[in-house]
């Protein structure tokens, strides 16, 4: 079991597609950085030059880095391409393995268990890797940039609110509020990437298998959005600024084990089943 394990995980975090996957983040992570962070930086020392003028306040990395924005070009695009960053290192690794063979071989050498195991653990491993590293990235320059001041509620900067998912914790503890949202994110987006391997299945081709988690994760955000329970989409809730509707604990806590009970359930229980040979 751990050769397999270690087998997919290397297949994975070596893959071309994984390497795309940082790329194409890191690319918007650094845009961002450029367009939004380096032009306020004139700013920054004016603030503590001249505290005494009303309404001055240092600007912050906590509603300047790409998580933290209240609106932004940048985080928007980011957080919508989440579901493409997390499948394409691993995501059709599965498809491709029963198209060109590579299953037979090596059910030949391991219990079927043990492969389907891993492969789920590799591409829940590589997807939520490839979405955190150009976040990480990005509120690591931001930091070295902009001070990390403590968010103050009063300057109306911040679209964190009372009602907003660990608000205190964002205003007394800002980077143990990431560090909790980084969980998040990490778990969704990995979790998010398996729903390429049952759709491998019933998918014919290696690009659908490939968008259905986008196609779907985009169709949840419009069905919720119309009906008036944005709070259901992930694309809103997982954005740290909670700048479109307060996330909800309880909402992205029953939909993350809803989706690793489908996922894992059908992956781990038809795969080995289809794949006797």
């Amino acid at each position: 079991m751990r050769r397999i394990v270690k087998s997919e995980i290397y297949r994975a975090f070596h893959s071309y597609g994984f390497l795309l996957s940082l790329a194409i983040g890191l690319v918007i992570a650094v845009m961002q950085i450029i367009k939004n962070v380096v032009p306020i930086l004139q700013y920054v020392d004016l603030v503590f030059l001249y505290p005494d003028k009303a309404g001055n306040f240092p600007h912050t990395v906590f509603n300047k880095w790409l998580g933290g924005e209240l609106t932004g070009l940048y985080s928007h695009l980011y957080f919508l391409f989440i579901p493409l960053l997390a499948v394409l290192p691993y995501g059709d690794s599965y498809f491709m393995d029963r198209k060109t063979g590579y299953t037979k071989n090596i059910l030949i050498r391991v219990k079927s268990s043990s492969y389907h195991s891993a492969k789920y653990m590799a591409v829940f491993l590589s997807g939520g890797a490839a979405v955190i590293i150009p976040l990480l990235v990005n509120l690591g320059i931001s930091a070295l940039l902009i001070p990390s001041v403590l968010p103050e509620v009063s300057t109306h900067t911040h679209a964190i609110t009372a009602v907003s998912m660990w608000s205190a914790l964002y205003y007394s503890h800002p980077y143990l509020y990431l560090a909790g949202y980084f969980g998040i994110i990490f778990l969704f987006s990995g979790l998010w990437a398996t729903i390429c391997l049952p759709v491998s299945f019933v998918g014919g081709n290696r690009f659908l298998v490939l968008l259905f988690p986008f196609l779907l994760y985009v169709f949840i955000n419009s069905v919720s959005d119309f009906f008036g329970f944005s709070a259901l989409s992930p694309l809103h809730f997982l954005q740290p600024s909670q700048s479109v509707v307060p996330a909800n604990f309880v909402v992205i806590l029953i939909e993350t084990i809803l989706l690793a009970a489908i996922t894992f359930g059908i992956f781990t229980i038809k795969g080995p089943h289809d794949d006797t040979f």
